[in-house]
């Protein structure tokens, strides 16, 4: 059995196909989602896997979260890490960190994106979960940052985060 499609009927297919994709282009906010994915990959790089103890495997994950970041950001963590103002302060501040933990890991529980300077700078809030296992110890913070992505070599880096706000969880009733 052959379907045959008449003339008219295939310009029409055509024609809503470009209505749709111009419709797309139009509404969608590129730089925003490549920023939203760039924020989703950072997080997933920060995640430390219990038993993970490889140097040449730690090295290559600092490599890939410094990656993440400006030539010069300007970052602020908050207590108890340093502020960081170069590439390799960050290298060797998340290579410490990740040999010390057993595992660490980040949730996300908020995230909200605003336009500074359109398609060259946005401003993300993040409010984020991070728990650290040492040894016997658990830590864990909650935090608010404030994070600058702006667009270098054609790709969303950080330039600058500081913390905002620390979120304590309310104290266990006696």
């Amino acid at each position: 059995m052959t379907i045959r499609l008449s003339t008219p009927v295939l310009v029409g297919a055509v024609l809503l196909g470009l209505i749709g994709a111009a419709v797309v282009l139009a509404t969608v906010d590129f730089d925003a989602w490549a920023i939203r994915r760039q924020s989703v990959r950072l997080i997933a790089t920060l995640n430390k896997p219990a038993g993970e103890k490889n140097p040449l495997a730690i090295a290559l994950r600092v490599r890939r979260i410094r990656d993440f970041f400006a030539q010069q950001p300007v970052l602020q963590p908050g207590d108890p890490l340093p502020a960081i103002q170069t590439r390799e302060e960050l290298t060797a501040v998340a290579g410490q960190a990740l040999l010390a933990a057993e595992s660490i890991r980040v949730r996300v529980l908020d995230r909200e994106l605003t336009w500074t300077k359109p398609r060259m700078e946005a401003l993300m809030r993040l409010a984020v979960e991070v728990v650290v296992q040492e040894g016997s110890e658990t830590s864990q913070l909650l935090r608010v940052y404030e994070v600058a992505w702006i667009r270098e070599e054609s790709r969303w880096v950080i330039a600058r985060a500081h913390s905002t706000d620390s979120i304590r969880r309310p104290a266990a009733s006696e």
